[in-house]
Order: structure tokens, then sequence, then C-alpha cells
């Protein structure tokens, strides 16, 4: 009886070991913590939290910059807790190459340090100093001193440039962050770039990836990946694999389209030929690049024409919606992600609910009279800077137009009672939390985009708005087809062909930010290659192929 007992024990041991998934713990375990874009800014630079050039800086993507210490705080308290050993930090640690914000960030960043755990950063877009981009602090004297801009009342502040942060004081504030004298930093990139490789523990090297381009001690604003840098990067991979180890490659910028059309819409987001470059990365026997720069919580692949797959791991912006942090488990070249939301903050109970709040109580229009309204008409005006009275004239004209235009334009109803400010707060919400779903009602108001319909409204629109805030509609009333059926068939077949492109463009942009492909953005396993939910089933592909999308298209043309 005791044999069959012991026979009865091993065997559902030998079973029970067949079913341990196979993210078991082994010697060739890793454990990393990522966060990106933190964009710190110290409060002293804030003047007033209702300043007008203050608000410029930071409603472009509704920045919390207000609670950066509070959020930092609690970011590092979750690393630490999470019994990690290593952090990632892909770049954009100032909100603008502030010399004091990368100062006191750093201050921040060494309880890591205290606490045995290794930090590695490169620098972002927003680090390094460029010469037509001054570092700036906000200062507002007097609050009881208003303006008004576009039908919204500021208090009247003035942008004074502070100290910014060459390429030198970069490495030398960052010396305890992967730019010291580390016994683990293995290469340097001798081009002029700031990457490096370290040998971050056995079996596991980072090959950090700075693509800035620099004209001595000063960004250019432009980056690349290619030539001698793209020779080094490719050299440590081959090092790397070729001494058993496992490749993780960090890097700022975009490789790989998130959603449909990402890459023509925001091209200005994406290393040139990303992702190109990303599956001749993933043939050298990478498998995975930790990003930042786009400000959303994001998991993409690309497979190589060799049948290699490679992750493109973007972490979202610590400083904007849900404040996402990253805690990664690797066991040999297979990972476990998981996502942290962290559910309070320092003065702030429930922060995901804030966070949610902050986006829905106007957030989508404060960021539109940037984007559009506040831009545009910078950018029109400023050809004119020369011409004092022109400037004035053409700013004053441009921005009641802009703001007819763009007030207009989201408060019109797609479907369903959703209207465009309501859909594009969807929009960047989802997509900056990542595992975005299309719900039915907002898959019945993009569909208005993409027939067209929506557009030749806004076309209609933008024309009336221009005769009227130009006074041309006073001279066209005394046109004897004003306004009869001819001149209304002649106003659609102008605007039918462009509002169809318009719609076909934007419409599928607008969808495709719903459509979350292939994997999921939170939390996910990696096991030989291939995404799974944390439940165990396959991750859903809901990529189109080439034919297909062509097929689409065509669809909705016609």
């Amino acid at each position: 009886m005791i044999k069959k007992l012991l026979s009865f024990i091993l065997s559902c041991l030998i079973i029970l070991s067949c079913l341990i998934p196979a993210f078991a713990q082994t010697d060739n375990s890793l454990k990393i913590s990522v966060i990106s874009d933190i964009h710190y800014f110290p409060e002293e630079y804030i003047g007033n939290l209702n300043g007008f050039n203050y608000r410029r800086r930071v409603d472009n993507d509704l920045k919390l910059e207000q609670y950066a210490d509070e959020i930092v705080d609690k970011a590092i308290d979750s690393i630490i807790s999470s019994g990690s050993k290593i952090v990632f930090i892909p770049g954009d640690n100032a909100m603008s190459s502030e010399y004091l914000s990368h100062e006191m960030l750093v201050a921040k960043l060494k309880r890591l340090t205290e606490n045995g755990i290794d930090v590695y950063t490169i620098p972002g877009n927003h680090d390094i100093s460029r010469a037509d981009k001054p570092a700036y602090k906000y200062v507002a004297d007097d609050p009881d001193k208003t303006i008004v801009r576009a039908g919204e009342t500021y208090v009247d502040d003035v942008a004074i440039e502070v100290k910014g942060t060459t390429k030198t004081e970069f490495v030398e504030l960052y010396k305890d962050f992967g730019y010291g004298n580390n016994d683990k930093i293995i290469s340097r990139d001798p081009n002029g770039s700031l990457s490096y490789t370290a040998q971050i523990t056995d079996g596991y090297r980072l090959i950090a990836i700075d693509a800035n381009e620099y004209s001595g001690e000063l960004c250019t604003g432009k980056k690349s990946l290619d030539g001698k840098l793209l020779e080094w990067v490719n050299d440590e991979i081959k090092k790397c694999t070729d001494s058993g180890d496992i490749p993780l490659l960090m890097a700022h910028f975009d490789f790989i389209e998130k959603y449909s059309m990402q890459s023509m819409i925001m091209g200005g987001n994406f290393l040139d030929d990303g992702e190109k470059l990303a599956t001749e990365l993933a043939d050298l026997g990478a498998e995975y690049i930790f990003t930042g720069h786009s400000h959303a919580n994001d998991i993409a692949s690309v497979t190589s024409k060799n049948g290699n797959t490679i992750y493109e791991v973007c972490t979202g912006s610590l400083l904007l919606h849900g404040s996402p942090i990253r805690h990664i488990k690797f066991n040999g070249a297979d990972c476990e992600i998981r996502t942290e939301f962290p559910e309070s903050i320092d003065g702030i109970e429930d922060y995901q609910a804030f966070c949610k709040d902050y986006f829905y109580n106007g957030g989508v229009t404060r960021m539109m009279r940037n984007r559009a309204i506040f831009d545009v008409t910078d950018a029109v005006a400023g050809l004119f800077k020369s011409n004092d009275s022109a400037y004035s004239a053409v700013y004053d004209f441009f921005l009641e137009l802009m703001t007819k235009v763009v007030d207009s334009l989201l408060a019109y109803e797609l479907d369903c009672g959703i209207t465009v400010d309501k859909m594009f707060t969807e929009l960047y919400r989802l997509h900056y939390a990542g595992d975005e779903q299309l719900s039915p009602e907002m898959k019945k108001a993009t569909e208005k985009l993409l027939d067209g319909t929506a557009f030749e409204f806004a076309l209609d629109l933008v024309f009336n708005s221009i005769s009227e805030v130009s006074g041309i509609e006073n001279i066209l009333k005394y046109n004897p087809l004003h306004n009869s059926l001819i001149d209304e068939a002649v106003e659609r077949v102008i605007g039918f062909i462009p509002a169809r492109i318009l719609g076909i463009i934007f419409g599928e942009f607008c969808q495709g930010i719903f459509i979350d492909p292939y994997p999921a953005d939170n939390n996910i396993d990696i096991i030989d290659g291939s995404a799974f939910l944390p439940d165990g089933s396959p991750c859903n592909n809901n990529s189109m192929t080439s034919f297909d999308a062509f097929k689409y298209y065509l669809s909705v043309i016609f």
C-alpha cells in the first residue's frame, strides 16, 4: 500500500511539473521596472497654474506637473516594493532641458540606488538643450492681472529663460545612472552619441541607444539610427548573443506603429524606417526594445521575413494619464510584463479617478486650443513679425477664425450623442492608458468620419467661418446665386472629393487607435516569441494585412 501511495504521489508530482508554466523562476532570471517621459519640472518654475504661457506648455498633452514630486515619489516607492533590481528610464527626464529639473530628479532617483537598485537612462529629445528652444520658467507676479485668449481667461505670466543642460552636463548629472565609471558599463559609442552597453546582470545586457543628433554640446532636434551608430548597435548585439547573453535594447524614439497609419499622421515620433530597423535588429537576435516618447502605454511587434519577432515595449509618460509603471520579469528570453497604475498619490486618494476626470473635464478642448488655435495662429502670424501692425491684424484674425472653427468642430455630433470632443477625449485617454477597446457607440461615430459625411460638414464650416470672420459674406450676399440651389450644388461638388479623402485618412486614423493590434499593451506574457494574456490565452492579432487594408479602403471609397 505504501509503495502504491508513493508511486501515486510521484506520478502526481511528475504531472504537476509538466503543468508548471514556462514562466517558472530559474537561475537565468531578471526583474526590472520601467518608467519613462518623466518630464520633471520644479514647482518653483510654474509661476501660476493658470498662467497663459505655462498652460500653453503643459496643456499640449495635459501634463500633471503640479504633482510631479508626488508622482515620482510614488513610482520610486512602487519600484522598491516590487523587488526589481534594475530600472530603465528611456529619456525625456526633464520638461525641456532645464538643468534644475535634472538636478532635482537625480536627487530623487538616488533613493533607488540607495536601496540597491541600478538605474539606467538615456537622453530623450527634451533632455539636452537646443539652440532654437531655450529652457524657461514661468513668472506671474500679479495673479489678478489676466488676459483673455480664445474665450478663456488666463493669468498674464511671463516665460523667462533659465539654465539648460549641455551634453557634458547631462553625462555628469547622470553619472550614477549609466554615465559614470561603472564596472557594469562594458562599451560606449565612440561616434559621439551617448549610447552605451551595460552587463546589467549575468546573462543580460542592456544596449542603450541615443538616437539624438548633436552639434557640439547641443541637440539639433533631429534623430537618426544609421551610419556608424547603427554599426555600433549591430556589433553590440552580435557580441552579446555570441557571449550567450540576452540583449535588451532601450531607445527613446518609436520604431513600430502602434495602430494603423500612425507613422503617416505622427511621423515625427518615429525613427526613419523604424519598422525595417526593428526587423533587422530582430534578425541579429534582439527580441525587446524598451521605448518612450509617444506618451502612450503600448506594446507592438513586428516579425522579419526570417520569422524573428521583436517586441517594442513603449511605456507611457509618468506625468500623464494614469502614470504607468512597468514591472517585467525575465526568464531567459521569455518575459512577464505587468503594468501598475498607482491607486493613490500623496494628497489624492483615488488618483486614477482624478486622472480620468482631468481628461473628461474639458481636457481635449484645452489640448485643441493649444495644438490648433494657438499653434496655427502663432505660425501664420509669425510670418509677419517684422511688421507690428500686420502681425497684430493677422494674429487677431486667425485667433478669431481658429477659435470659431475648432469650438464648432468639437461640438459637432457624430452619432449616438457622441460629439467630436467626446470621441477625441476617448481616443487620447484610451491610447495613453493602453488596451484600447472600440465600443459600438464609438464604432458608429468613427464610421461617420470614414464615409466623409463629417468632413463635408467640416469643410462647409471652415468656408463659412472664413467668410464670416473676413467679412466676405457681406459681399457674397449680393451675388444672385448666393444661397441658391446652384450655389449649394457647386459647394458640394467642390467639397465632396476632399471630404472623402479626409474621411478615409482621419477616420481610419481614429478608428485604428481604438483597435488594439497584436499584442495587448499592459499585462502580457511572451513565451517562445509569442504573446499570451495572463490567463494563458493567446493575444488576438487585430492588425490587417496590406491586401486586406487595400480592399477595406476601396470599400470605404465606393
